[in-house]
């Protein structure tokens, strides 16, 4: 059942068991619509009751989906986390993310370290900094190779298609695959 806000409580087996009766539908502002395999769109009615009567599916009819965690699975208070569908897709299409957290959510400086190979990464982004590589060997900003490995001031990596010490993303696409690596979690902010 829905409530008055369109919130629909459920389990991850709920939906999947009835992949073949239902698709779930991604909007691109991040909610859902459900779909029955007869093409009827669910609506979420005042009274909370779920009915499957729409031929259209309307703005109010769109679903917000809320990260839930099951048994063995841990899910950190981050807003924009259901948004993320990789960490956690109900159909099973994800990284296991929650179930990894359950077991390990890591310490900043712990000892892992992992590269990103991307259009290169924005060591500023509030969810990232954190977590930054930092190269023991480099002094930052004093225009000086100081580790000998051919790049200048490469604090937090090299930009090798630019060849130089920056790698500050220009794409967001690195960014983003380094925040699902390492972003802060549990700080309430983003994903």
């Amino acid at each position: 059942a829905a409530d008055s806000f369109g919130t629909v409580g459920c389990r991850a087996a709920s939906i999947s068991d009835a992949s073949t009766k239902f698709s779930v539908v991604r909007n691109a502002d991040g909610t859902v619509v459900v779909k029955t395999s007869f093409g009827l769109y669910l609506s979420a009615e005042i009274t909370g009751a779920l009915v499957a009567n729409r031929q259209v599916a309307l703005g109010w009819e769109e679903f917000h989906i809320v990260v839930e965690p099951g048994p063995g699975q841990r899910v950190g208070n981050d807003p924009e986390l259901a948004r993320l569908w990789a960490m956690q897709d109900w159909m099973g299409y994800d990284i296991d993310a929650t179930e990894a957290w359950h077991i390990w959510t890591g310490q900043s400086g712990a000892g892992i370290t992992v590269a990103i190979v991307d259009t290169g990464i924005d060591y500023t982004h509030p969810e990232l900094r954190e977590n930054m590589w930092v190269n023991p060997l480099e002094i930052p900003n004093n225009g000086i190779d100081d580790d000998g490995n051919g790049y200048i001031d490469d604090v937090h990596g090299a930009d090798l298609v630019n060849e130089d010490g920056d790698p500050m993303d220009d794409q967001m696409h690195g960014t983003h695959c380094a925040g699902t690596i390492t972003a802060v979690g549990d700080n309430g902010v983003g994903i």
